[in-house]
């Protein structure tokens, strides 16, 4: 198997992938781009727009979408000197960047127009630090950088409002770093993984680790034997359940189970009903896999229990405020009340953390783009096209659901993905929906 990516910033975060997902461009005007940027050094962005491979309307419109790019907004937030000192002058006014957080080996900065992988690269290069972009206002980052790399001096209006800028938590950019500062995902997870990407490693081995942690063991079990895999006999081995799983899945059955064990301890949020909304999508994803034959299922399980985990990231590090958010909002109109009271999106949050703990790019991507499908890589579109069905029929399945019926104008876009019709879809949520509560995945224990 390969080894992971060792830098920190993933391909998929790259502004020329998400316009190449996104169909604005072409790899050939990549291409054609990228030869003019290293003979003129403009930005790409600017290049693109100017040749006419790329439609300025369009683009605006991609950023703007739930789960293009995180937003900030720095109107008033007090920017530590010694930040602003890592980006040079000249790159910071070239590039319409404001440097505002570092975080042990990460620097956070604000942008107008997100940086391609050159700029990335050669930031990253002089810094000795990852790179992480928030989209901002154009406004606010302009006049951030005259306000700190211009000899002007604020005046005593902007001075007041700066420092009651730095007392409002609710920012995107604390919630980032309260997202990165948790703790790491226990030692049996690191040596799954370990396992995962050596080329050496064996279900025997997989399982003797699993064995040693026998929470963690009964999750494996209760899963291999659960009707979302609906494997023809019993399974009460753990080196059986990891070789009929697979090592990827059981990656990612250990990921899911170490993950909702971390958050057991959350206070303040509905965790039973949460675990049982997760549940249902995660069950409802891999039946629908099942009924359209997808070859590949790994991860499509794990995906729908996770998808969601941004909720529970969000009431972890922020209680107060999370508690603010209307409960009873799902869907796109939950992202923009969180995104109002916050500043950040449960997908956004849950995709930092999936980041943070390196969790696999199936689950990752489910994660920030399960409203928003169109925007995933090609590799796991369809994997977070099922979760995005999955998730509106976990909607509908709700005890509250005022008519349980379900709301297709929120899958189309992966309906035709997949090519599946409304009336299999349908026969997947009744299926589901009528499935036996004993099941040994209907509980969080």
């Amino acid at each position: 198997m390969s080894e992971p990516s060792k830098r920190g910033r993933k391909p998929e975060d790259r502004i020329e992938t998400m316009l190449i997902a996104a169909g604005l461009i072409t790899q050939a005007d990549l291409a054609t781009a990228l030869k003019r940027q290293h003979d003129t050094g403009s930005r790409l962005i600017d290049i693109l727009i100017a040749e006419g491979a790329l439609d300025s309307r369009q683009f605006v419109e991609l950023l703007a979408r739930p789960g293009g790019f995180p937003t900030v907004n720095i109107e008033h937030f007090e920017i530590d000197p010694e930040v602003i000192a890592l980006v040079p002058k000249e790159f910071a006014l070239k590039n319409e960047v404001v440097p505002i957080d570092k975080l042990g080996k990460v620097l956070t900065i604000a942008t107008i127009v997100p940086l391609d992988s050159a700029a990335i690269d050669a930031l990253e290069t002089h810094c000795g630090l990852r790179v992480k972009c928030l989209l901002c206002s154009t406004d606010d980052v302009r006049a951030n950088l005259t306000r700190h790399y211009s000899d002007e001096k604020p005046d005593a209006d902007d001075s007041t409002q700066a420092v009651a800028g730095a007392l409002k938590l609710t920012s995107a950019v604390t919630m980032l770093r309260r997202i990165d500062s948790l703790p790491a995902l226990p030692g049996t997870v690191q040596q799954v993984r370990e396992m995962l990407y050596d080329e050496e490693g064996s279900t025997a081995e997989v399982a003797e680790i699993i064995s040693r942690d026998p929470a963690i063991a009964a999750k494996i079990l209760r899963v291999a034997n659960s009707a979302a895999y609906g494997l023809p006999h019993r399974v009460d081995n753990i080196q059986l359940a990891v070789t009929l799983l697979g090592l990827l899945e059981t990656y990612s059955v250990v990921v899911s189970s170490a993950v909702i064990n971390f958050f057991d301890r959350s206070r303040g949020f509905d965790y039973m009903t949460f675990w049982l909304e997760s549940m249902v999508c995660a069950t409802m994803g891999t039946a629908l896999s099942r009924s359209i034959d997808i070859k590949n299922r790994t991860g499509i399980f794990s995906a729908g229990l996770l998808h969601d985990i941004g909720r529970v990231a969000l009431a972890q590090v922020a209680p107060r405020q999370y508690g603010r958010v209307d409960r009873k909002l799902v869907g796109l109109d939950l992202v923009a009340a969180e995104e109002e009271v916050l500043g950040l999106s449960h997908t956004e949050a849950g995709y930092q953390l999936a980041q943070h703990w390196d969790l696999p790019i199936e689950l990752a991507e489910s994660i920030r783009f399960h409203h928003a499908p169109g925007y995933a890589s090609p590799p796991t579109k369809s994997v977070v096209a099922m979760i995005n069905i999955a998730d509106v029929l976990s909607r509908a399945h709700r005890p509250d659901s005022p008519t349980r019926e379900v709301n297709f104008d929120e899958c189309r876009e992966s309906m035709a993905h997949l090519e599946v019709a409304e009336s299999d879809v349908l026969e997947v949520f009744n299926r589901v929906s009528s499935a036996d509560p004993e099941d040994p995945l209907w509980s969080p224990n």
